[in-house]
């Protein structure tokens, strides 16, 4: 059970250290899709 732990907690810091990177992404992503639906429409 505690290796398990460790490793959640070593995922979960590395997704709070990647975290920013990841919204920028998400956002831009986001911005691009509409941008693509909007040309659509």
């Amino acid at each position: 059970m505690p290796s398990t732990h460790t490793h959640e907690a070593m995922i979960s810091l590395r997704m709070m250290a990647v975290n920013p990177d990841l919204l920028i992404f998400v956002q831009k992503s986001i911005i691009i899709h509409c941008v693509e639906f909007c040309s659509i429409m």
